[in-house]
């Protein structure tokens, strides 16, 4: 597993979607989003490279007879399903997995509305589970762990009555929580990691912009442009090594507002569209991406995760019914 994970988001209104519990901006949308059971899919095999069944998703979705949103563990290939999270009580969802696969990090929702949402850390077999003290911060959303598997990158808003979302960071056995970025009228969303460890990526006011790990530096990357739009929720996602971004952006022109999925170098040049959906993160050796096919504003069509060469061609679905996942 690696830690490149993904978030359906919209930027403009809250949603909740298919199996997990997703909201715009303060993320504090905690609303159960499905309440009829999603039967439990029967994944088709993927051939070859990194999705030879060799590696797993980790992916949330409400399956089978569990009244929750849970998250789960599954070869490529089909098999070694795993459920890691068990409480029917709760959603648990949004996880990002650390990059030497041996932890993960996931958001804990009430199952309707109202409550607080909470981060917890687990081991990847699903043991361990342990909730992080991130203080009086309110709607967390998005963690990311960083490449050294020490700290924790996530968005939320400051108090109940703060209106906009910033970055803070934690230590993964929740000690040495701090704000990363500035106090600003635009909302910090959906940050990332860099694979050396040095920078995050996160959207901010349809752009993409990069701080240093320290909070310093913080340096325009991407542009939405006049007939797309990025919201602090357009989840870049690094390359294994660094020279590219994953991210997701919507088409203004369309009739119907449709998430397309991104590929640019990391300096912002070389964009190319991969496919509608929203994406999910990459292979360890790069040469994948996953993502989902789904489309928040046409909900009669089920979310699937698929793999698709960064170049954009072998678009293969893993018939994984599911609203997000990391690999």
């Amino acid at each position: 597993m690696t830690k490149r994970s993904f978030y359906l988001m919209s930027g403009l209104v809250a949603l909740s979607l298919g199996g997990a519990l997703l909201g715009c901006g303060g993320g504090g949308d905690t609303t159960d989003p499905d309440p009829t059971p999603t039967p439990t899919p029967t994944p088709t095999p993927t051939p070859g490279g990194p999705g030879d069944g060799s590696r797993k998703v980790v992916y949330w979705a409400k399956e089978g007879s569990s009244p929750s949103t849970d998250i789960y563990a599954i070869n490529t290939s089909g098999g070694g399903k795993t459920r890691l999270t068990t409480d029917d009580t709760t959603n648990e969802y949004g996880a990002d997995v650390s990059p030497d696969g041996s932890k993960i990090v996931y958001l804990v929702g009430p199952k309707t509305g109202g409550g607080q949402t909470s981060l917890k850390v687990m081991n990847a077999d699903g043991s361990g589970q342990t909730t992080l003290n991130i203080g009086t911060t309110q709607s967390p959303y998005k963690p990311s762990i960083s490449p050294d598997n020490t700290r924790i990158v996530f968005q939320a808003r400051e108090s109940e009555t703060a209106s906009r979302t910033v970055l803070f960071t934690i230590n993964t056995d929740g000690t040495g929580m701090a704000r990363l970025s500035p106090t600003s009228t635009k909302d910090y969303g959906a940050p990332d990691w860099s694979p050396d460890g040095t920078r995050i990526a996160f959207g901010k006011d349809d752009q993409i912009y990069v701080i240093n790990a320290d909070g310093t530096g913080e340096t325009k990357l991407i542009n939405g442009g006049d007939f797309s739009y990025l919201s602090p929720m357009s989840q870049p996602l690094w390359s294994p090594d660094g020279t590219r971004v994953l991210y997701n952006q919507t088409d203004k022109t369309a009739p119907l507002p449709t998430s397309e999925v991104i590929v640019a170098n990391a300096d912002g040049t070389g964009k190319k569209k991969l496919g509608k959906g929203y994406a999910s993160g990459w292979s360890a050796d790069g040469t994948k991406v996953l993502y989902t096919n789904y489309n928040p504003l046409n909900f009669t069509s089920p979310s699937k995760l698929h793999l698709i060469n960064p170049d954009g061609t072998g678009d293969t679905s893993l018939s994984i019914l599911a609203s997000g996942g990391c690999w």
